[in-house]
């Protein structure tokens, strides 16, 4: 059941710095819904255009360009990591763009998630450690960065595969 909004003028919305106001009325398009403060959006058409499938289909279609990948990315490294491009450079050039562990070439193409680089970072101290795919920084994480675990993983290996 949708519950009423409290009737309120968009001046006396934006008087006691709230982001909504509503007043009843409906908008051009009929909705009676909240609106918002900065520009007078109806949220009912908002979320209409937001949700439609054509919409939703369309930033489907943009997320997987690779420009876009590649800018999320390099957000995501800054923002997490601290990692700027120099130093990501920095790091693929000196691993010779190959995982650390594996050895297995990193695709910069991003055509391959597995194969991407992945920063692996120390969960205590949030240093940076080197770039890994996707596997071997899983398997880091997984054994809860302990030395111990990797040993007895180790041990199990070898006495099955002998």
């Amino acid at each position: 059941m949708e519950t009423v909004a409290e009737l309120i003028a968009k001046v006396d919305a934006k008087a006691q710095g709230l982001l909504h106001y509503f007043t009843g009325i409906a908008c051009i398009r009929g909705h009676v819904s909240k609106r918002y403060v900065s520009d007078g959006s109806c949220f009912a058409c908002l979320a209409f255009k937001r949700d439609t499938p054509e919409r939703k289909a369309y930033q489907d279609l943009y997320r997987q360009r690779s420009e876009v990948k590649d800018r999320r990315s390099k957000r995501w490294r800054q923002f997490a990591y601290e990692m700027g491009d120099d130093e990501f450079n920095c790091k693929l050039v000196a691993q010779n763009y190959c995982c650390e562990i594996c050895k297995i070439p990193f695709d910069l193409t991003r055509q391959n998630k597995a194969t991407t680089p992945h920063v692996d970072h120390n969960h205590t101290t949030d240093a940076n450690r080197g770039l890994l795919c996707k596997l071997c920084n899983a398997l880091v994480g997984n054994c809860k960065e302990q030395v111990s675990i990797l040993q007895s993983a180790e041990t199990y290996i070898r006495r099955y595969n002998s």
